[in-house]
């Protein structure tokens, strides 16, 4: 018994567990007593995260392999938005389509034990991958498009600037002529 009261025992083992009688002597003689039950918990197992991705959903399971008889312990699961599901138990399932970092902890009154789990689903991450390489295709064709047409308008211009300066220079050559011939002609 230690200075404040407190009753320590040592090596406790499960078989400890049960029905005590505590009584309190001063000068001798009986001052109180009382009867309590005492149970002896033992330290949660380790929780393991567990998870299964589907078509449209994600399957997250948080369970205890081992737990002693008549041994009562809180399994919670945390998903990524901060919603938590408790429940007295070894296994706790959850369905949905939340990804991220899952938590799954396991406490009793004397230990509390946790694992933690990145959950991704490549079906999610392929469905966008395809929708951004199917998006840098759809702007690659609109813009060897676009150049297709900028180069097309660009060499009708030449042509047609081309057009003008050959009737231009065709004009230029029977005016040269009629002046030549005039000029036999006249000569």
């Amino acid at each position: 018994m230690l200075r404040n009261g407190t009753l320590q025992i040592q090596r406790l083992e499960k078989e400890d567990s049960g029905n005590y009688t505590v009584m309190v002597y001063r000068d001798g003689k009986l001052k109180a007593e009382e009867n309590t039950m005492f149970f002896v918990q033992e330290p949660v197992p380790q929780p393991i995260l567990i998870s299964q991705c589907g078509k449209k959903n994600v399957s997250v399971k948080c369970e205890t392999k081992k737990k002693a008889k008549d041994e009562a312990f809180i399994i919670e699961l945390t998903q990524p938005n901060g919603k938590k599901i408790q429940k007295n138990a070894t296994m706790l399932e959850w369905q949905g389509r939340n990804l991220g970092t899952f938590r799954c902890v396991a406490k009793n009154q004397v230990s509390e034990k946790m694992a933690e789990k990145v959950i991704e689903c490549p079906g999610k991450m392929d469905f966008y991958l395809i929708l951004s390489i199917a998006g840098g295709a759809v702007s690659f064709v609109i813009f060897v498009v676009c150049l297709i047409y900028c180069i097309r308008r660009k060499k009708a211009k030449r042509r047609e600037v081309y057009g003008c300066q050959l009737k231009l220079r065709g004009a230029a050559d029977v005016l040269l002529e009629i002046v030549f011939v005039q000029g036999i002609f006249l000569g």
